[in-house]
């Protein structure tokens, strides 16, 4: 604020200014967020994958979004117009447990960047089996030295759903 007040026309001839805006860029775009909806992921399940991209700039920028689920990739161009932001998803359906890396960059762009740095954003989720563990015996799941009860604390700290029926249900 008090160097809006310098008069550089005003300033000894001995000292020169040069004014040096810091900011963000004229042309800056940025991957701003990557988001996971739900938040949990389940083999056999939806999961969409959600992209926020921003544009710090003054004028519209032209796009290409790549959002990255695991091995396979998909490309989307995009029109940001200036200051606004606009959302990118995809929707997969994970076919195995594990962890699932996920990832959204901008690959191409109609103008140069001021910041490339925050043209990336990656994570990864957790994807759980989707389907419960049905569990029938005649044995007591609360019985401390039995086999059941650290079969049923196992596999929900696999985070399976664990449902336990008499043998005689089966």
């Amino acid at each position: 604020q008090r160097l809006r007040q310098v008069d550089p026309g005003a300033l000894p001839t001995e000292i020169a200014w040069h004014h040096v805006a810091v900011t963000g860029g004229g042309a800056n775009c940025a991957i701003r967020a990557i988001a996971l909806e739900p938040g949990g992921a389940r083999v056999g399940r939806p999961l969409q994958v959600q992209a926020e991209v921003a544009n710090f700039g003054t004028e519209a920028a032209s796009l290409t979004v790549r959002l990255t689920i695991g091995e396979s990739g998909h490309e989307q161009p995009v029109t940001v117009p200036p200051g606004g932001s606009v959302t990118v998803s995809r929707t997969t359906v994970p076919d195995h447990p594990g962890v699932l890396e996920l990832g959204a960059a901008i690959v191409a762009k109609d103008t140069a960047d001021a910041l490339p740095e925050d043209d990336r954003r990656v994570g990864s989720v957790r994807v759980l089996s989707g389907e419960p563990l049905r569990l029938f015996t005649d044995a007591d799941p609360q019985d401390p030295i039995g086999v059941v009860r650290p079969l049923v604390a196992a596999a929900r700290a696999a985070g399976l759903t664990t449902t336990i029926r008499p043998g005689s249900a089966l």
